[in-house]
């Protein structure tokens, strides 16, 4: 049983643009996984002049929590010396037991550590100043923005699971979808490509049947003709024969 054509059309729209959602997810993943890896947490990645960074703990909980991504705009070192207090910024700890580390944390006020300029910080969460002051130089940037639990999601697509569920899912039904199509048009093919065969072969005996119909016409009409030859013969002997 054929499919209508009303419904074949509107099956190929709805298959168009479930397609096209599908690929833009994927794509919009691999975007999202790319930037990632490249950006989040990187110091020396930034992305527009904005880096990325996955928050651990709540200690500024109330602005952001743990398991959110937030923004940071980078500065430049002239603007790392002119910070106002109540700014949140980003920086390399100093503090021998997070070293290294990268905080973000709200400046309570400016001051000076081994003779540079540095800032006194603390965690919203607590409301107690960092133990160490936090150099200018190293500042990384002023927080700007976060998207809330975007961590969560950040870690789950690093993940095994994240990558099949959000990367390799839809690319297999993607693949499945045009495999399909391919296989309906290739059966479509084949049966109008039979019905074509069909029809030639139809033509072609018609055409013999024809042909012998025409020959055996012919045979009778000459017989026919062959007759009254005999007839006109044996008509002129006699009159011959007369005289």
């Amino acid at each position: 049983m054929s499919i209508p054509v009303k419904v074949k059309k509107v099956l190929n729209i709805v298959s168009k643009v479930f397609t096209g959602l599908v690929l833009a997810f994927t794509l919009l993943m691999v975007v999202f996984v790319i930037v990632s890896i490249t950006v989040v947490g990187k110091e020396n990645s930034s992305l527009f002049g904005y880096k990325m960074y996955a928050i651990q703990t709540d200690s500024m909980h109330g602005t952001f929590n743990a398991g959110d991504i937030i923004f940071v705009k980078t500065l430049d070192e002239d603007e790392k010396t002119e910070l106002m207090p109540g700014t949140i910024i980003t920086f390399i700890s100093s503090d021998p037991d997070t070293y290294g580390e990268t905080i973000t944390h709200c400046i309570r006020e400016e001051t000076t550590y081994n003779d540079q300029p540095a800032y006194i910080t603390y965690g919203l969460a607590t409301g107690v100043d960092d133990e160490y002051p936090c150099l200018a130089s190293d500042v990384i940037g002023t927080y700007s923005g976060k998207w809330s639990e975007g961590g969560y999601f950040y870690e789950f697509m690093k993940s095994p699971t994240g990558y099949c569920t959000c990367i390799l899912l839809p690319l297999v039904c993607l693949i499945g979808i045009n495999g399909y199509y391919f296989i309906v048009l290739l059966k479509e093919y084949r049966k109008e490509k039979g019905t074509d065969k069909k029809s030639i072969a139809d033509a072609r005996d018609k055409a013999l049947e024809e042909n012998k119909r025409l020959k055996n016409e012919i045979e009778e009409l000459k017989r026919v003709q062959n007759k009254s030859i005999e007839k006109e013969n044996d008509s002129n002997g006699g009159n011959e024969n007369e005289r």
